[in-house]
């Protein structure tokens, strides 16, 4: 702060009848420290009066001008004070001697001195408490609070004693905890210092459980839980499974990490659905939250999809050849009736041989139309293959999906 001095010759007379003594300061009635008070008296009396200045006193008590901070001319009508400090505030008076009766004029000194506050760096309350920060100051007119940066203020709930040099919440909450400054003015608004006061507020435990998204999980997969969990002391933190402690269970398939605050589990099983809660505790009370977690186990239609490929639907080779032998055998049974039939009449009217080549060719045109036939159950065994292939493909697409969303959870 830009300090400004203003040179006052202050003057203060007593009347002696026709005789006076008057002292004033040649320098400026406000010093700052480090500077020179310099100060003068004189004396006004008839030509027959005899008198003579005797000496300087501060506060009613003389001075020994033989101190090195004092230096005076022979006849002390100058006297000076070289650095003055704050313990040179006061009033200095020139006593003179004048025909036989002691007379004196006085001049006020003012040393501009730094305020000093004395604060409590600490204050420590509960949330709801009411609280009063203090900064009392010696060499001060007033006192401003600010909080974050802002301005106090009575709209936001503070109160003050006289001068501010206390400020007072009546019901603290944790908003408010955190430092506040207090900067302390002097009489001149010269010097200001400041105090840095820290107001801890101490309360209960909030507490928030994190876990799987909708609470399910998978047989084998591995799980995550956490507690979040602020409090001020910082609480202590502890996990249960349907009101059993963690740490009890025994199982190296549990792990509490984090300094509390994770609970992972790895290959989870059946047996591990249950209601996981996270319990917070400090001096100033618990809170909980929890989670139901849920774990299925691997579905028949899951494994039975794995192994379709290769166990529940042949390839389209495998169907053609065995449509192909299938078919092939009822060539075979077909073709013998229509020989024993062409042979018994050619045994019978042997002479006309050539007659019966056409029982032959009907034959053939019978396994033709066999073989259509087959042709035709090939290709529908071919389209429910394909079409059976499409189905294993998107089933295997939902199982990865759903295994992908899971290992993300």
């Amino acid at each position: 702060m830009k300090s400004c001095v203003v040179q006052l010759l202050l003057y203060f007379t007593i009347e002696t009848g026709s005789s006076t003594v008057n002292v004033r300061l040649a320098s400026s009635a406000h010093l700052l420290p480090g500077q020179n008070a310099l100060f003068s008296c004189s004396v006004t009396a008839p030509a027959s009066s005899s008198f003579r200045i005797t000496r300087w006193e501060k506060g009613g008590t003389a001075l020994n001008l033989n101190d090195s901070r004092y230096t005076s001319n022979p006849t002390l009508e100058s006297f000076s004070i070289h650095q003055v400090t704050k313990t040179d505030t006061g009033l200095y008076y020139c006593v003179a001697t004048i025909d036989g009766a002691e007379k004196s004029d006085v001049a006020y000194l003012d040393v501009l001195v730094n305020p000093e506050i004395s604060f409590n760096p600490l204050t420590v309350a509960a949330e709801g408490d009411s609280v009063t920060l203090g900064c009392p100051s010696a060499y001060f007119t007033s006192i401003r609070w600010t909080f974050n940066g802002v301005k106090t203020s009575r709209k936001l709930g503070y109160t003050y004693s006289k001068n501010n040099a206390f400020l007072t919440i009546d019901r603290v909450s944790r908003t408010q905890a955190g430092q506040y400054v207090c900067t302390a003015f002097n009489y001149y608004n010269y010097f200001a210092t400041m105090g840095t006061p820290v107001l801890v507020v101490h309360y209960a435990p909030d507490v928030v459980v994190h876990g799987p998204s909708n609470g399910t999980v998978i047989q084998d997969d591995a799980v995550r839980l956490y507690c979040n969990a602020s409090g001020v002391p910082p609480p202590r933190i502890r996990w249960e499974k349907d009101g059993v402690l963690v740490s009890d269970l025994r199982s190296s398939r549990y792990k509490i990490e984090s300094e509390g605050k994770v609970l992972s589990i790895a290959g989870v099983l059946t047996s591990d659905t249950s209601n996981i809660t996270c319990i917070a505790n400090n001096s100033m009370g618990s809170s909980s939250d929890y989670c139901e977690l849920t774990v299925e186990g691997k579905s028949a239609t899951s494994a039975t999809t794995k192994l379709t490929p290769a166990y529940m639907y042949p390839s389209t080779k495998v169907a053609v050849v065995e449509v192909r032998k299938k078919n092939k055998g009822r060539r075979q049974d077909g073709a013998a009736p229509r020989q024993k039939q062409c042979e018994a009449k050619k045994g019978a009217d042997g002479a006309e041989r050539g007659r019966y080549s056409c029982s032959d060719e009907d034959s053939r045109i019978d396994i033709i139309e066999e073989v259509k036939k087959n042709r035709e159950e090939v290709r529908e065994v071919r389209k429910d293959v394909a079409h059976l292939t499409d189905v294993i493909k998107s089933s295997q697409k939902l199982i990865a999906d759903k295994q992908s969303t899971i290992t993300d959870v």
